[in-house]
């Protein structure tokens, strides 16, 4: 099963672009929506958030980058394995 990531994300945000670098980096296909422009979306999925980017594997909310980066290469290794 090939994992879905999204990320919502500010245009200004280093940690955004570091989190689309990171996606890229390993292969995983990803959709980015600005927080600003979604800002309805960014306010139902992530209610408690109040930063970005805000991260999404296969619809569960994973959290911000420093989670995207713990588990991205995991998931590239369970595409592998399944794959």
């Amino acid at each position: 099963m090939e994992n879905k990531v999204t990320i919502y994300g500010a245009a200004e945000c280093y940690y955004c672009q570091k989190a689309k670098s990171l996606a890229k980096f390993y292969g995983l296909e990803y959709v980015y929506y600005d927080a600003f422009v979604y800002k309805e979306d960014y306010k139902k999925l992530f209610p408690n958030s109040r930063t970005v980017p805000q991260i999404l594997v296969n619809g569960e909310h994973i959290g911000g980058y420093e989670q995207f980066r713990k588990i991205a290469e995991t998931l590239v290794e369970g595409e592998r394995e399944n794959g």
